[in-house]
This record gives C-alpha cells, sequence and structure tokens, in this order.
C-alpha cells in the first residue's frame, strides 16, 4: 500500500515581523502577535483585493471603488444607529443607500449582507413584508449559509401569511 504524500500545515507571515508561523500555532514567537489577528488581516486584505477585481471588472476607477465602498459602509452605520434609536424611516433610507452603492460590490463586500438584513428588519417594522421578504432574500443570496438569514425568511413568511388572511 503506497503511503499519502505528507502534508505541510498551512503558514501565514506575521505582518508585523515577517516571521513564518503554522497556522495552528497560537500567536507569533518572534513578536506574539496573535495568529487569529494575522489572519483577520490577511482576509481583509483579501476581500480588498477581491473588491478591486470586481469594481475593475464593471469598469470603476480605484478612486470610485474605494469611495462608493466608504460611502457603502458610511450609509450602513447611519442606517443601524437611526434603527437603534427608533428613526424607522431614516433607518430605511440608510440601508438602501447601503445595499445601492453595495449593489456595485455586494459578491465581495462584507456588510452587504447585513444590508440587506437590516433592510429588512425595518421593512418588517413598517408592516412591509413583501419588501422585506425580498431583502432578506437578497441576503441569502449573497450569504447562502447564514441560518439566522434563513430563520427570518421563514419568520417574514409566515407574518405575510398572516397579514393576507387577517
Amino acid at each position: 500500500m503506497a503511503k499519502s504524500p505528507m502534508v505541510s500545515d498551512p503558514e501565514i507571515t506575521c505582518t508585523v515581523c515577517g516571521w513564518t508561523l503554522p497556522l495552528r500555532v497560537p500567536k507569533c514567537k518572534k513578536c506574539g502577535k496573535p495568529a487569529e489577528v494575522i489572519l483577520a488581516e490577511y482576509e481583509s486584505a483579501l476581500s480588498r483585493y477581491r473588491r478591486y477585481l470586481f469594481g475593475y471588472s464593471r469598469g470603476y476607477t480605484e478612486e470610485q471603488i474605494v469611495m462608493g465602498s466608504q460611502e457603502a459602509e458610511f450609509h450602513f452605520k447611519r442606517g443601524k444607529e437611526a434603527f437603534q434609536k427608533g428613526d424607522i424611516s431614516g433607518a430605511e433610507q440608510h440601508f438602501t443607500d447601503a445595499v445601492t452603492l453595495f449593489r456595485n460590490f455586494e459578491e465581495t463586500h462584507h456588510l452587504a449582507d447585513m444590508a440587506w438584513y437590516y433592510l429588512s428588519k425595518v421593512q418588517m417594522a413598517q408592516n412591509k413584508f413583501d419588501d422585506a421578504l425580498r431583502s432578506i432574500e437578497a441576503a441569502i443570496r449573497i450569504s447562502p449559509d447564514d441560518v439566522s438569514f434563513q430563520q427570518t425568511e421563514k419568520y417574514i413568511r409566515a407574518l405575510a401569511g398572516k397579514q393576507r388572511v387577517g
């Protein structure tokens, strides 16, 4: 019986000191930076890289990509703040602006699914169940494995059914 080839542990390079460390160790042995922080930095860089590739493929300049992404994040943050304060119409406007801007980058942007999710919550609060259902379905298209999105979709469908019957 043939032996399977040795598979080495995946490695990352510390972003502080340049030391190479296996992912299984909790921190860099040279400078002490936690491995999960280093990995998060790599994932963030990869997300930015994907966003740029996607934006470039659609004909956007680097400046347009950065500005659009920052503006979308701004509206996402303002929407959450408005929703927490009970300003439903303000929250709806900010989340709508965010998802409109994220549409250019939603395949790669880490907040696009959450913007759709929060927009669905705002629309539910306004009894706009058909709109809320479309919004949560958009979130699910971006993150199909997110259980909370799937549960929210079931809840919206149940509320929408009650509204039509009652």
